[in-house]
């Protein structure tokens, strides 16, 4: 009982402290809301180009993972379907920043989702890994399903 009793007075003072330094932040820093603003939108936009330089055209599956070596950029040409959904979910949000239009965000999910319907599954589920450059399922690391 008495753990609970701490955890909620620290919890309290949390969360006290996040609403007077909110509301402190925003009155004292309101005249730098645009530069604020243009900041997060470079980073949104650079956010947006890894995906835009790591997906399959093709395929529209993004790669698991880009490594940078001495000789450049490994990339991992395979893909989970964790990885699909936050390259779809970075498409909508680049097209809603007006980071891409809205005609090459459908062309893009649609790219993809036509690459969904395609991929092999396990009693309806996807599973874990595929190949971005056809879709096939990754066999060489076991048949995991998501």
């Amino acid at each position: 009982m008495k753990k609970i009793k701490v955890f909620s007075f620290i919890l309290t003072c949390c969360l006290l402290a996040n609403l007077t330094l909110t509301s402190m932040v925003s009155a004292k820093d309101s005249s730098n809301l645009n530069g604020f603003r243009a900041e997060l939108k470079a980073i949104a936009n650079k956010t947006y180009t890894f995906f835009e330089d790591y997906t399959d055209q093709n395929t529209g599956l993004t790669y698991d993972e880009v490594r940078l070596t001495e000789n450049g950029t490994e990339e991992a040409k395979r893909t989970s379907p964790t990885n699909i959904a936050m390259y779809m979910m970075s498409i909508v949000s680049a097209q809603q920043l007006g980071i891409i239009s809205k005609k090459e965000a459908v062309h893009r999910l649609q790219t993809t989702l036509n690459s969904l319907e395609k991929l092999e599954k396990w009693n309806g589920l996807f599973y874990n890994w595929y190949n971005t450059d056809d879709g096939s399922v990754k066999k060489d690391w076991g048949q995991f399903i998501s």
